[in-house]
């Protein structure tokens, strides 16, 4: 008889490394002047059959002062040539401008119909009633033809989920065909929170607004308006937007791998002339590698006209071995940004931006593992100053995804004011889960001041990982299933040995049940509780360990 060697189970750290090659820009062509006017530049483009089709924003001559109104245009020879264009509408007292057109199909009427998302800026004479003068909105109008519009009314308003300051330059893109699930950018009005770029999801096929859902994706104080969000076919998501060129506009961009966590590119920026301003750039691609970049250019900032310039990408090295964190809000100062909670050092801390009139204020922040995992363990760290916790919930709980869109409870984890222990924090559910994402979420916290900020010095998960030693060429092989399994599990020796001993142990390494088997033998567990466990076999020159799950 051979020796049986010990099998372990246990936990590690779960840690990521690793590169991903991202592309930077090269212009194909010089930049082709598609449309003139006196200030006309916010452009948006959809590919339709074979025809493309595009709006945009400003003004054709004085005559059509004081009021930005929006145009349409169509191609059907690829770009090359453009039918004139022409007027869609304007509102009196109101500048509308920076249009954004998803194209959705209406499974009622089985007919596509387009959305309009567009800045509206109320100026004086005769601001609309409910309207705050020199305060942007973004509105929305709806159509059939693209041709003829529906103005459906505000759709955010100056509280844009945020903050009070407005909205505008917004930028959609819609997750699936019919706009179940639609996302729209936008900033607010630069001079209060400059360059911070918002989402918000919107509801009821793009036409609702709920500002719970408005997060912030690109923290303030560095100079971008403007932006326009698009996927490029490899399922990259990129966002272009106006840069600053000293009193100049630029051209810059940035990517994402999920639509919240932005990386600015190292080759920025994409265009930058110090007699031309380059205003509300559109991405149109044309392969993974091309696309063609739409802008407004210009000599001065009320002098546009609507250009076109092809580009090619060229390989640039990114680092993305750091862990991805995504927080439902940020405190302004870079010394609490969300990736405090995974860089290891307990003297770092994220910090929401906080309420200090709301005690049911929602706050959170999740962590992407990069790849689905056997949740067995989270540990937070709080937050400690002069051993004092500061922000660490009094009730939350913990959410776990595989989209970070559709989240649910991790089940059997029940906590209660922690906030006044200054230690790691380690949480572990009675059922196994397997998720990319995990979120902790907070209804109530407190500082010693009385206002509510959640922060977290760290957020770590744990996985278990099942140590193997192999003690015979002749390895048993083993199978059970189903996996995960409800009621009744059914265990089978793939190499037919009889008389193999079974155990089945829980994570704690207790054995829940021994027993002999044949080859095959089904085994009720209906009175099991929910978790993960692990089936041992060995008979006198064989053994083998499988791991599955009772829901």
């Amino acid at each position: 008889m051979k020796t049986l060697k010990v099998i372990l189970v246990f936990n590690i750290l779960i840690c990521f490394s690793g590169t991903s090659i991202i592309k930077a820009d090269s212009p194909i062509t010089d930049p082709i002047k598609v449309f003139s006017g006196k200030d006309i530049y916010a452009s948006t483009i959809l590919l339709v059959n074979d025809t493309l089709k595009q709006w945009f924003g400003g003004w054709r001559s004085s005559a059509d002062l004081p009021w930005d109104r929006m145009y349409y245009s169509y191609s059907t020879d690829g770009g090359t040539t453009w039918a004139p264009y022409i007027e869609l509408f304007t509102i009196t007292n109101v500048q509308v401008n920076d249009p954004s057109v998803v194209r959705l199909w209406d499974t009622a009427k089985q007919q596509y119909y387009y959305i309009m998302y567009y800045t509206f800026y109320a100026t004086n004479p005769g601001v609309p009633a409910g309207l705050k003068e020199h305060i942007n909105y973004v509105a929305s109008s709806t159509s059939v033809d693209g041709i003829n519009w529906t103005h459906n009314g505000i759709l955010i308003g100056n509280d844009n989920g945020k903050d009070l300051d407005g909205a505008w330059s917004p930028s959609a893109v819609s997750a699936d065909p019919e706009g179940k699930t639609i996302y729209l950018y936008f900033h607010n009005n630069f001079s209060k929170r400059p360059g911070g770029i918002l989402r918000t999801t919107l509801k009821d096929n793009g036409k609702t607004f709920d500002n719970s859902s408005t997060i912030e994706v690109v923290s303030p104080n560095v100079y971008r308006v403007n932006v326009d969000v698009s996927r490029s076919p490899n399922g990259i998501w990129w966002m272009f937007y106006d840069g600053s060129n000293h009193d100049k506009f630029n051209t810059k961009k940035m990517f994402s791998h999920d639509g919240v966590n932005w990386i600015e590119s190292s080759s920025n920026p994409i265009q930058e002339n110090d007699n031309y301003y380059f205003c509300t750039p559109h991405v149109y691609w044309t392969s993974n590698t091309t696309y063609t970049l739409w802008f407004g250019r210009g000599p001065s900032l009320t002098t546009f006209d609507v250009y076109k310039q092809d580009f090619t990408i060229t390989e640039e090295v990114i680092d993305d071995s750091s862990p991805t964190f995504v927080a439902s809000s940020v405190v302004a100062e870079p010394s609490f940004s969300a990736s405090n909670a995974g860089d290891d050092d307990v003297n770092t801390a994220w910090s929401s931006n906080g309420s200090f009139d709301d005690s049911n204020a929602l706050e959170w922040i999740y962590r992407d593992l990069k790849t689905p995992i056997v949740i067995d363990q989270i540990d937070l760290t709080p937050r400690v100053f002069n051993n004092v916790v500061l922000g660490f919930p009094k009730d939350f709980s913990f959410q776990f995804s595989n989209d970070a869109k559709s989240w649910r409870e991790i089940s059997g984890i029940t906590h209660v004011d922690y906030a006044s222990t200054t230690g790691v924090q380690s949480f572990r559910p009675s059922i196994a889960t397997t998720a990319r994402y995990v979120k902790v979420t907070c209804t109530k916290m407190t500082d010693a001041g009385g206002a509510y900020f959640f922060q977290i010095a760290e957020f770590n998960v744990k996985s278990i990982v099942q140590g193997l030693s192999q003690f015979s060429d002749n390895l048993s092989k083993i199978s059970c299933y189903p996996n995960p399994v409800k009621d009744y599990l059914t265990i089978k020796d793939e190499d037919e040995i009889s008389n193999s001993e079974i155990e089945i142990v829980d994570i704690k390494g207790e054995i829940i049940l021994i027993s002999n088997i044949p080859s095959e033998k089904t085994f009720d567990l209906s009175k099991l509780t929910k978790g993960l466990y692990f089936v041992k076999t060995r008979n006198n020159s064989n053994a083998n360990t499988i791991k599955f799950i009772k829901n």
